[in-house]
């Protein structure tokens, strides 16, 4: 909890002096009491930064419609969150596979549609220069073009 949290870490580099750690939270919050500090000084800090977590923890808790220890709404939430997560992603990768599919039916009809362009180009080679064969060999009184006799 929050004031778990809170209790510093004390390490004693002689039997004077001491340094206490304060987590981030506190460190613009709190005094941070130096080597020569006295005791006071030093758990006037810690309960600082036990009111500043616990202030937090309740401004988190705030959030979930909870009072207390919120831990429990916290990670409901976060299951949710994933829950809802897991199902975008399966909606968007059926999505994805369905528009992958259309492209693939619509390449083939563009490749079956090009034989079918390829025969009538062939077919159109055989019998285009003998139905405008009058037009094109100078024989016609008026001619259409010399894009018309290039079929």
């Amino acid at each position: 909890t929050a004031a778990a949290a809170a209790t510093a870490a004390a390490s004693v580099s002689d039997s004077n002096s001491f340094l206490i750690g304060l987590p981030s939270a506190c460190a613009s919050r709190c005094p941070q009491p130096g080597p020569d500090s006295s005791c006071e000084d030093a758990q006037a800090s810690c309960n600082c930064c036990r009111d500043t977590l616990q202030s937090l923890e309740g401004d988190i808790c705030k959030r979930f419609q909870s009072s207390g220890d919120c831990v429990p709404q916290i990670r409901s939430a976060i299951q949710a969150k994933e829950q809802a997560c897991k199902e975008k992603t399966k909606e968007q990768q059926e999505k994805h596979r369905k528009k992958m599919e259309e492209i693939e039916s619509w390449r083939q009809a563009g490749e079956a549609l090009q034989g079918q362009f390829a025969s009538l180009e062939s077919e159109a080679s055989r019998w285009a220069p003998k139905r405008f064969n009058s037009k094109c060999n100078g024989g016609a009184k008026k001619t259409c073009g010399a894009d018309l006799c290039e079929f």
